[in-house]
């Protein structure tokens, strides 16, 4: 068989096909489809310190070019994952890419030290999920390069394995924000968070989501794609 191996940071994947946080839940939900292990990675669906029940409905409506997701985050929390998901997917013969996000730059830290002494590949740390109020003065952490920067820097602090940062596309400056992380230490840049989008119901004038706004996906796209730190792409 072909060689599809690849590095991606320090990772050594045997194929480059991820499946995005967000996208395929915790990961075990998928494998009566197909083997789960041919994957060359999985990234969890983002977890919180707190189990979350997300944004109210609706929080998922249809356009003529994709879809709109407003979920916010809804997770079962770290603890719960760590006792009730972790032991499946830690049978997986494929990478495990915890996803995590934090309200504080304290919680990022907090979740840090619970999944410190999994044997995950790797944590990525959702500095821009665009759909819920992270009290930063922004829509997200990843949309100001001191706090990017404060946040990746804080978990570094605190695990061994690779962190990858992911950022939002709203922003005036995506590489300014990226070398903020990348100084800070961050081992893979996942771009983009997705990018913000609304539907309006013309004839009750008003957005068709509870969250008013959400992130936009197009059909058979995902949202990601991933850079080792320090990349150039032209």
């Amino acid at each position: 068989m072909t060689d599809l191996s690849v590095s991606l940071g320090p990772l050594a994947l045997k194929n480059p096909v991820f499946v995005a946080a967000g996208t395929f839940g915790y990961g075990l939900e998928f494998q009566e489809f197909f083997d789960l292990e041919l994957l060359g990675g999985v990234i969890t669906k983002t977890l919180t310190l707190e189990a979350r029940a997300g944004n109210p409905a609706p929080r998922v409506v249809e356009t003529p070019s994709g879809m709109l997701n407003a979920v916010g985050l809804q997770n079962v929390g770290v603890d719960a994952f760590l006792k009730e998901k972790w032991p499946g997917l830690s049978a997986l013969k494929a990478p495990i890419i915890v996803s995590v996000a934090g309200f504080t730059e304290n919680e990022f830290v907090e979740i840090a030290k619970r999944l410190a002494g999994t044997p995950a590949a790797a944590i990525e740390l959702n500095l821009s999920c665009p759909n819920v109020s992270h009290g930063t003065g922004n829509r997200c952490f990843a949309q100001s390069a001191e706090q990017t920067q404060a946040v990746v820097r804080a978990v570094k602090k605190i695990v061994k394995v690779p962190v990858f940062a992911k950022l939002s596309p709203e922003v005036a400056d995506l590489p300014a924000i990226a070398k903020a992380a990348t100084d800070a230490g961050a081992d893979v840049i996942t771009l983009i968070n997705t990018i913000a989008g609304m539907v309006i119901d013309v004839e009750a004038e008003i957005p068709i989501l509870a969250n008013r706004t959400g992130g936009g996906r197009r059909p058979s796209s995902g949202s990601a794609a991933w850079l080792p730190a320090g990349t150039r792409s032209s």
